[in-house]
């Protein structure tokens, strides 16, 4: 429950920095100078003002420096994970009685300033057919063939490679690739792409 409420409190600290951010800033501002006011005005010395106005604008710079450095970083999320998949996917035809191919490769981009935790993967290759009121899908390949297969963290700027083919028939005129990854503390990411076969799976 305590976490939940902290969790709770830095959402809205987030939502206020970043969606409020201006209005954030003029708030606390005032409250400072609120403050000054009300010392100015209890009948403080000159030399007692003085300080108090130097301290004032000291703590509002601070406070001002705070909350821009927290609107840059939930803005940014320059520790989150940021991955990117480019895919590049070919059809290779059938010649006569042959059984045509779809072959693939999946790039996945660490696009973050972090090195990745380490993850394990899978990829699931699915035919999609139209039915009369929905799409369907029968797998064509899952890799690995059960579990996940781990592999090592993507640096930042670099990526891991997947390269896999697999054989098609004539009804196979759609493949979606789905790929699916589990990092070490539990976060998962997910992507997914159609592949129209145009002439390919004939």
């Amino acid at each position: 429950m305590h976490y939940v409420s902290n969790l709770v409190r830095m959402k809205s600290l987030e939502r206020l920095l970043t969606r409020q951010f201006l209005p954030a800033v003029f708030l606390l501002l005032v409250i400072g100078w609120a403050a000054f006011a009300v010392v100015v005005g209890s009948g403080v010395t000159v030399d007692t003002a003085a300080k108090v106005v130097d301290a004032t604008f000291k703590i509002a710079a601070v406070l001002a420096g705070t909350a821009w450095t927290l609107n840059r970083y939930f803005t940014s999320r320059t520790d989150e994970l940021q991955l990117r998949v480019d895919a590049a996917a070919d059809f290779v035809p059938a010649d006569g009685d042959e059984v045509a191919m779809f072959v693939c490769r999946l790039d996945i981009i660490n696009t973050g300033k972090a090195l990745t935790p380490k993850f394990s993967e899978l990829i699931e290759i699915e035919s999609a057919t139209a039915g009369k009121d929905d799409v369907g899908y029968v797998s064509l390949m899952r890799w690995p063939a059960e579990g996940l297969h781990p592999t090592q963290p993507i640096e930042p700027g670099s990526w891991s490679a997947l390269s896999f083919a697999v054989p098609l028939v004539r009804s196979n005129k759609v493949v979606r690739v789905y790929l699916e990854l589990h990092f070490e503390g539990r976060k998962q990411w997910t992507w997914h792409r159609h592949f129209v076969a145009t002439g390919g799976a004939k």
